[in-house]
């Protein structure tokens, strides 16, 4: 039994650790850049059931925005909902029919809203480890221009959302952190499934 003492002291002492530094309920803005992985996803296969050869797909990374509001219910559960706006993939294609080669400048995007369940621990005084998961809809666009001439498609999709980052309290009303989303969309296999990183401020009403 003289073991129990130290061992509820320092079990103790960890949850005091893993909690401390927790800001009070209510709620927050978010706002943020973004980078995300834009890739279209089968523009050879499509050329190709058209007569035509396609060089490649859009791979690229679009910089762009995010800005969001939040609630935190207690030290440790929240929920925020967010608008994202990828910016723009973009990215030269060559289609070619076997007699002529035409390059043309293909943009791609990806913006939508995601609602998320946030929960979050302190592992030292002032810093946070968080998860995210939710739901997320999401718009598709691509952009095909050539010769003064542009045409444009789009899809939507929606799908399960899933992030993790880590976040500094600079004083009690700022914060800043780093974060990666993943988004289990595909817009009908027209677009690799988005990773999104991003660094963003939160401001904390209240505090």
């Amino acid at each position: 039994m003289h073991h129990s003492i130290p061992r509820a002291t320092m079990l103790a002492g960890a949850f005091l650790l893993f909690t401390s530094g927790a800001e009070a309920a209510g709620f927050y803005l978010t706002a943020g850049l973004t980078g995300t992985n834009v890739e279209t996803d089968g523009l050879p296969e499509a050329a190709a059931d058209a007569g035509l050869w396609a060089s490649g797909d859009v791979q690229d990374t679009a910089v762009g925005y995010q800005l969001g509001v939040g609630y935190s219910f207690n030290d440790s559960f929240g929920i925020e909902f967010k608008y994202g706006d990828s910016g723009d993939g973009e990215d030269t294609i060559v289609f070619s029919d076997g007699f002529d080669s035409v390059p043309v400048n293909v943009k791609a995007s990806i913006d939508g809203f995601t609602l998320y369940g946030v929960a979050q621990g302190s592992f030292a005084p002032d810093w946070f480890i968080y998860g995210k998961a939710g739901y997320t809809f999401q718009d598709g666009e691509v952009d095909v221009s050539a010769f003064g001439y542009s045409e444009s498609v789009s899809d939507d999709d929606d799908g399960v959302a899933l992030a993790a980052g880590l976040r500094y309290q600079i004083n009690p009303a700022w914060s800043i952190g780093g974060e990666i989303e993943y988004f289990a969309i595909d817009f009908d296999g027209g677009f690799e499934k988005p990773l999104r990183g991003s660094i963003n401020l939160q401001y904390h009403f209240g505090s």
